[in-house]
């Protein structure tokens, strides 16, 4: 899944990524703090800088994920999406050892 099929970034070198990454995920931190501190944050207006912010952090990460190999790609999406599953209450001892094998792997 992609959503942005023509993304310049991919196929830059890792320290052009790397750059971005790191200017991209600090746009967002800040515009997140900012909509939880400012009352004035709720309007139109910030709530799209806020979403620009966050589609051009994914734009980055898909140019990063662009870098892997197809099939492992598969294999690292599926991996995530079984973590960010909501926790069945019926499971929450394995949800619980999904969690910590994802944080200590």
């Amino acid at each position: 899944m992609k959503y942005f099929e023509e993304n310049k970034l991919e196929g830059a070198e890792l320290k052009e990524l790397h750059r971005t990454l790191i200017k991209t995920s600090g746009i967002v931190t800040s515009n997140l703090f900012f909509h939880q501190v400012e009352d004035e944050a709720d309007t139109n207006e910030h709530r799209e800088t806020l979403a620009r912010s966050a589609y051009a952090l994914i734009a980055v990460c898909e140019a990063i994920i662009a870098r892997v190999p197809e099939e492992e790609a598969r294999n690292a999406l599926a991996d995530v999406r079984e973590q960010f599953k909501p926790v069945d209450e019926d499971n929450v001892d394995d949800a619980i050892k999904v969690l910590l094998k994802a944080i200590f792997d």
